[in-house]
């Protein structure tokens, strides 16, 4: 879609169309995130702007996540799912902690459990110490 326009027009797409609250524009951000044609600044920025709508985000997030995305993409994910604090992204972290084939992003979602207070997270770093 912004294939060939110069950085800064296609950076101030992205937030010009993340300043509308809805489910369409959470899709198209996500797209944007996914999209492997576009550069991985304008992808980060795409996360950036999805990852700080509201919880209904949660869901494009962490499909995205289960998908072929660069390693830097899936750092910066469990960097938003930690911030974000609900139910949906707490589970995303556990199962990268557990599952992840990246050793470098399991350790990086042990670090974001090991400071959440939620009961579920003391518990899966239980389990991947104690297995």
């Amino acid at each position: 879609m912004l294939e060939g326009a110069p950085m800064q027009l296609r950076k101030d797409a992205l937030f010009h169309s993340a300043q509308r609250s809805t489910a369409e524009v959470n899709k198209w951000l996500a797209a944007m995130v996914a999209n492997s044609r576009a550069p991985l600044e304008v992808r980060k920025d795409a996360l950036f702007f999805l990852a700080q709508r509201k919880a209904d985000a949660s869901d494009d997030m962490s499909a995205l996540y289960d998908g072929a995305l660069p390693f830097e993409i899936k750092k910066d994910l469990l960097f938003f799912f930690a911030q974000r604090r609900d139910d949906k992204s707490l589970l995303k972290l556990i199962a990268a902690a557990k599952s992840d084939p990246s050793e470098a992003l399991r350790k990086d979602a042990l670090f974001y459990l090991a400071q959440s207070k939620d009961p579920r997270a003391l518990k899966a770093i239980e389990e991947i110490a104690i297995p």
